[in-house]
């Protein structure tokens, strides 16, 4: 009923509105009184058919809840349950012939069947170096940032604060073995060794020598994506590529600039309100030499916890030819 009232009510207050409106332009209008007037009219035909049938669905209601056996259109009030009163003070419903049945399911069930538990790692992950290779990217030496555009340009052609780097990556792969964690988030470690002779070694005499010698530096590299990330998903079966160095491109190297993931405080961040407060800020480490050896380690991660120790993966940088060489030695125990 009262959604009867509602809905009719509205009408009446558009027919009474219509009404009001046909009296305004008749008074602002006085040439043009048949034109107010006509809209009068409609508004007294709307509030008039408003009134006819809620006054019509009224009589309709009352009418049919007279009607003998008719159940009146109203919520029936909600039945109680009555107690008497037994000496054990045991409850006791007043209607003693409820029909409670009783249902047995009886489903088969195998001894092999049960709740599926989610599959559980059984492999440590695996991960391999795939290739290597130095890619031409811009500089921007404001704020650290790659341009990773077509940059086989003419430097003159260019802004002043952009320079060439030859960028040195190593391509990873998470091999796809079965009991291995389907995704897995990996960062990564660079350590730096100086070497004067560069003879070509094993891994395992790699290891050794670098137990004796001390890395010349140690930072955390970014991974070559459109966003620059220390940490990168890796789904089983994909590969990503980790920015080993860059190495100036105009000038010929005298060593290569270890580039490092860092943040600083954003300066327009008080400005605007939903900005980030931090934005990417590189540390850019300046190591000298001409022959170099790598040692990278990857260190996945399921959420926070980290899943297993890799073996390291060593790499040879040399600026001994006209262009820089980055070459994947092999893999050894830290």
């Amino acid at each position: 009923m009262a959604n009867s009232i509602k809905r009719y009510g509205i009408g009446g207050v558009v027919g009474v509105a219509i009404g009001l409106l046909g009296l305004g332009l008749q008074w602002m209008y006085p040439d043009q009184k048949w034109a107010g007037k006509w809209v009068a009219i409609g508004g007294v035909v709307i509030l008039f058919a408003a009134v006819i049938a809620y006054l019509s669905r009224w009589h309709t209601i009352r009418e049919y809840e007279r009607m003998p056996g008719r159940t009146p259109l109203t919520v029936p009030p909600v039945q109680t349950m009555t107690q008497t009163a037994n000496p054990h003070n045991e409850f006791k419903p007043h209607n003693e012939n409820v029909f409670t049945p009783r249902i047995d399911v009886h489903v088969p069930v195998s001894q092999s069947q049960g709740v599926r538990a989610k599959p559980e790692r059984t492999r440590d992950p695996v991960f391999e170096c795939r290739s290597t290779r130095f890619l031409r990217y811009g500089f921007d030496t404001r704020n650290g940032q790659l341009i990773r555009e077509d940059c086989d340009v003419d430097p003159s052609q260019v802004y002043d604060y952009i320079k060439f780097v030859n960028t040195g990556l190593a391509k990873f792969l998470y091999v796809p073995e079965p009991g291995v964690d389907p995704r897995l988030v990996v960062s990564a470690h660079v350590f730096i060794y100086i070497n004067k002779a560069l003879d070509q070694v094993t891994p395992e005499e790699l290891r050794a020598w670098s137990a004796k010698e001390q890395s010349r530096d140690v930072y955390q590299p970014v991974w070559d994506e459109d966003e620059p990330y220390p940490s990168i998903e890796f789904l089983a079966g994909r590969t990503h590529e980790l920015i080993i160095g860059l190495v100036p491109a105009e000038d010929k190297p005298r060593g290569f600039i270890g580039y490092e993931y860092g943040k600083k405080r954003n300066p327009f961040a008080d400005e605007y309100v939903l900005m980030n407060k931090s934005i990417f800020s590189p540390e850019l480490h300046n190591i000298q030499g001409q022959r170099f050896f790598i040692r990278v380690e990857l260190i996945p991660k399921l959420w926070s916890e980290v899943r297993c120790k890799l073996p390291s993966f060593w790499f040879q940088l040399s600026f001994d030819s006209e262009h820089p060489v980055l070459t994947f030695l092999g893999t050894a125990e830290s």
